[in-house]
């Protein structure tokens, strides 16, 4: 379950939350499996669409829900937006874009 979330909070099907961290604001989709099983530890997989797209498109169109499903994982997929994170990562490494990635993960897994 990610960051001790309640059960409450995260159940199978398709979920959309606002987050806030390091200085933005980012539309996050998660998928959880039907067999999901709150009182279980699942694997959260974190995937980043290319340039141009979102997170909902992508868990659809690359196969990651279908794969979430078969697999029995979690998997999130923010939408990274122009003005963001994206922009920056064809420059190389960058500590600055791990750290927006790291305080997004935290604000993700705040909210459980």
């Amino acid at each position: 379950m990610p960051g001790g979330a309640s059960p409450s909070r995260v159940g199978p099907g398709r979920q959309t939350w606002t987050l806030e961290a390091a200085g933005h604001r980012w539309t996050v989709h998660l998928h959880v499996p039907k067999a999901y099983d709150p009182a279980k530890a699942s694997p959260l997989v974190l995937v980043l669409h290319g340039a141009g797209g979102s997170g909902a498109t992508y868990l659809e169109r690359a196969g990651w829900a279908a794969r979430a499903e078969q697999a029995g994982f979690l998997v999130v997929a923010p939408d990274w937006q122009a003005g963001q994170m994206i922009e920056r990562w064809p420059q190389g490494h960058d500590p600055a874009t791990e750290a927006d990635v790291e305080a997004a993960l935290d604000a993700l897994l705040a909210r459980g």
